[in-house]
């Protein structure tokens, strides 16, 4: 497989139920958290593991894995936070799930689509395609339409800013090579320092 010009940018963090006291990983100590079996987030949370001291629950997708913090077999959960505010948003209690602490690594994760491998045209197509949506600002459209908005099946608002790194990601025509030259020519870049 292939894969686009990268198009978002998320970092991995914790969620639990409103009022645990749990504020980081460091707080897990002989607590259960629940992760998804073959995700970043779940090399991140093996990678402290054994320091933190906590129990670790695998789940086979994402709605396991938050089935085991609704129902409190797992008092945290780790998942790219774009992922969390979706899952949290689309509960019937959002007010009960809080996303806390500092990301679990520094570098965010880049977001792609997958590709044919073997067809250079297609990709080439794609990523025109993806720079020219982030050229025009309907990216920003998009995420404002799809990530700040009422969602089923509550009604719930979603409420998803784009991080920094997914603003950079979209000046620079999704090519993160370019983000220097971008936060020279912008003064409103979040890499500026602004």
């Amino acid at each position: 497989m292939a894969f686009s010009l990268p198009y978002y940018a998320a970092k991995v963090r914790l969620m639990v139920r409103a009022g645990t006291g749990v504020a980081s990983v460091d707080d897990l100590r002989g607590l259960r958290l629940a992760v998804v079996q073959g995700t970043t987030a779940e090399r991140l949370v093996r990678a402290q593991h054994a320091r933190a001291g906590f129990q670790l629950l695998m789940a086979r997708d994402y709605d396991e894995a938050f089935r085991m913090l609704r129902e409190r077999r797992a008092q945290a959960l780790a998942l790219d936070d774009v992922l969390l505010e979706g899952l949290r948003a689309t509960s019937k209690r959002p007010d009960a799930y809080r996303i806390v602490g500092a990301p679990l690594a520094r570098q965010s994760e880049s977001y792609a689509l997958v590709l044919p491998k073997d067809d250079p045209a297609f990709k080439a197509r794609v990523d025109a395609a993806l720079a020219a949506i982030f050229r025009s600002g309907e990216m920003a459209q998009l995420q404002r339409q799809w990530f700040q908005a009422a969602v089923p099946p509550y009604g719930h608002r979603l409420t998803v800013e784009p991080s920094p790194e997914t603003l950079t990601l979209w000046e620079t025509g999704g090519r993160p090579d370019n983000a220097q030259d971008a936060s020279a020519s912008s003064p409103t870049s979040p890499t500026s320092g602004s």
